[in-house]
């Protein structure tokens, strides 16, 4: 990153500043020291989740590996749907999340990926009528949704309408 030092007729010169530099300058001026954090390992962001929530975009970051996103959810909530998304990329951490968390719609319209996980999750929560439409793919699923659920008037008219449904 540069920054006009002076200027000679038509032509500024740039100056290169490394982020310690802008670090150091920042300190001298206002006599302060910010307080780094180091988020070079997993170890490093296992321990601070430990005390401390992530934003969602910082989340999407530093929440590197399946362990880290298992370890992160047993106390915190994702709140994002594309932290969702990016972060439960296995089924088993799917399976972990919903047991504590609702998921926004369009993540679940593509994180519950099979009927097992469709099942898990409409026995705590329910569909958006879109969501209801895409994941209610087996007889089966329908019959155990609409004990607890009303469908929707477009969704169950989508739903009862289609001679085939696709099955997974």
């Amino acid at each position: 990153m540069g920054f006009p030092k002076e200027s000679k007729g038509d032509q500024m010169q740039k100056v290169q500043l490394s982020w310690k530099e802008v670090r150091e300058n920042y300190e001298k001026k206002y006599s302060v020291k910010p307080n780094l954090k180091d988020w070079s390992t997993p170890e490093l962001v296992a321990k601070y989740i430990e005390k401390c929530e992530l934003s969602p975009s910082s989340a999407e970051m530093l929440l590197s590996t399946p362990e880290l996103v298992a370890k992160y959810i047993e106390k915190y909530k994702l709140y994002s749907s594309s932290a969702e998304i990016k972060l439960l990329s296995t089924p088993e951490l799917v399976a972990k999340y919903i047991e504590k968390y609702k998921l926004y719609s369009i993540s679940a319209e593509m994180l519950l990926s099979t009927p097992e996980l469709v099942a898990k999750y409409i026995e705590k929560y329910e569909l958006s009528s879109s969501s209801a439409e895409m994941l209610l793919s087996t007889p089966e699923l329908v019959a155990k949704y609409i004990e607890k659920y009303e469908l929707s008037s477009s969704s169950a008219e989508m739903i009862f309408s289609l001679p085939k449904r696709r099955y997974y």
